[in-house]
């Protein structure tokens, strides 16, 4: 997987929630084709893993969950975008 870009860093996108999967940002890569996106669906949206314990859906592991995927894909320089809930995972 090549996240590299000549131009810009890649964006890492955030999508709002609750619930709501990331696929309605996808048109983020109409608007900016010269960067690579990263979209991901949090906990318990879309295709992520939806557990019974109430105590993993949390901003506090939200973010965690954002700093363990980024590793795993080495992204270490980015820029985030983050839309309704995923502004606040952001900030």
């Amino acid at each position: 997987m090549n996240l590299s870009s000549a131009q810009a860093a890649p964006i890492v996108a955030l999508h709002g929630g609750p619930s709501v999967p990331s696929d309605y940002l996808y048109p983020l890569g109409d608007v900016v084709p010269y960067r690579s996106i990263v979209f991901y669906d949090q906990l318990g949206c879309g295709k992520s893993d939806k557990p019974d314990d109430a105590s993993l859906y949390s901003t506090a592991h939200s973010v965690d969950d954002l700093r363990v995927l980024l590793r795993k894909i080495g992204v270490r320089r980015f820029h985030l975008y983050g839309q309704s809930y995923g502004g606040i995972l952001g900030y």
